[in-house]
């Protein structure tokens, strides 16, 4: 099992200086890592709020 842990910092968009963390879990690494490349590549402002899009092995 995999867990996608996508971070973000969204300070520029909010009235809040906080980060926001959400997870999702797979059933294995190619499937977590297609969807944090997705993060990535889809997510308008992934790169201007400071996003980051990791998988870790749930143990």
């Amino acid at each position: 099992m995999w867990i996608l842990i996508l971070a973000m910092y969204a300070s520029p968009y909010s009235d809040n200086a906080f980060p926001s963390l959400h997870t999702q879990e797979f059933d294995t690494a190619t499937a977590c890592q297609q969807a944090a490349k997705q993060f990535a590549e889809k997510f308008e402002t992934f790169k201007d709020i400071d996003a980051r899009a990791i998988c870790v092995k749930k143990s």
